[in-house]
């Protein structure tokens, strides 16, 4: 078994197309493709994912405080059904 990084989605969709393996990306992205690649829908609960904030630790712009607040706030709201009614 091996794996394949790749930068963006087109070039994950080429190597989905060239039968190096599958890929989890959002429908959209294979609507318009030129590759021989079909979108099948994902049935059932998708766990949870990690995901990060990057940003330059030599300049840490207000912006991205905001944002990290912002997004906090949502994930919250999702991961706690009862904040989800208010």
């Amino acid at each position: 078994m091996f794996s394949q990084t790749a930068a963006d989605l087109s070039a994950v969709i080429s190597l989905v197309g060239a039968q190096m393996g599958v890929a989890i990306l959002p429908a959209s992205a294979v609507k318009h493709s030129v590759a021989s690649v079909v979108a099948c829908d994902i049935v059932g609960d998708l766990p949870m994912s990690e995901i990060a904030l990057v940003c330059d630790k030599s300049v840490r712009m207000p912006v991205v405080d905001k944002f990290r607040s912002f997004a906090l706030e949502k994930l919250a709201r999702v991961r706690d059904p009862l904040a989800r009614q208010s």
